[in-house]
């Protein structure tokens, strides 16, 4: 259901509007209506996007649940099963493939990538399937190898709510910034809830932190300008949630399982 926010005044924002948005406002006045009462009023299949500007315009209020109907995009991964995931067992497994170069170079890689060896913890996160086959391996090598059980593929959920708004948001994943490390609290929640951890550029690739060229670019408009886009993709993220909970439900799934 949606309704209009009770502190929301037309004649005082300073937001603009399309048409279909004044329509929708008009209408909620006095009166709450659900997603398929809108679609009708607006003549739209898709209100989402609609729903996304008011909601961030603080114009809207969404309130229970929409048929869900999202279906999570996962990628295929891999790993050692369990009885190849300690030292022994894989020392046997190379004295069986030294007739076979190309499966052994499979594991060879694998275990280069995911050292079992000392940490056969990290077995359990694996490897993306499609990045490791471009790394000039044999992937019918990689496929007789789960065949036989030697390797087990599983789907990971890719949880991309964030991720998809931030073209709408006017920003673009760049490059790394290996020089923006910390400790930070972020660590200790993302050990209880789902937790992603963006950084929004606010000064020139390089700009060290602590400075007074860093606190000079952290006042410049063009950090205001980072800050509101980012901000912005916090909110739309946030109303994908709400507009679909069935989303945050695998989110919570996924992360359950890890």
């Amino acid at each position: 259901m949606v309704q209009l926010n009770p502190v929301f005044n037309l004649e005082e924002t300073d937001f603009d509007f399309s048409e279909k948005e004044r329509l929708l406002i008009h209408r909620l006045n006095g009166e709450s209506l659900t997603y398929s009462e809108i679609s009708k009023l607006l003549g739209a299949k898709s209100i989402y996007s609609i729903l996304k500007s008011l909601t961030s315009k603080g114009a809207i209020i969404l309130f229970e649940q929409v048929k869900e109907k999202y279906k999570p995009r996962t990628e295929k991964w891999f790993r050692l099963t369990d009885p190849f995931n300690e030292k022994k067992s894989l020392e046997e497994l190379f004295v069986k493939l030294e007739s076979k170069p190309k499966q052994e170079g499979v594991v060879l890689k694998y275990l280069q990538t995911v050292p079992v060896f000392s940490h056969p913890e990290l077995n359990k996160k694996g490897m993306n399937r499609s990045q490791f086959i471009q790394e000039d391996i044999s992937e019918s090598s990689l496929n007789t190898l789960i065949k036989n059980k030697i390797f087990e593929e599983f789907e990971v959920v890719v949880l991309d709510v964030f991720a998809a708004n931030l073209g709408a948001s006017g920003l673009a994943e760049g490059p790394a910034a290996p020089d923006r490390l910390a400790s930070s609290d972020i660590g200790n929640v993302s050990q209880v809830t789902p937790t992603i951890h963006a950084w929004v550029q606010i000064a020139a690739l390089g700009t060290a932190i602590h400075t007074r060229e860093f606190a000079t670019a952290a006042t410049a408009p063009s950090a205001r300008v980072g800050l509101l886009a980012g901000a912005k993709l916090m909110a739309l993220s946030a109303v994908d949630l709400l507009a679909d909970p069935s989303r945050l439900r695998v989110i919570k799934e996924e992360f359950t399982r890890r």
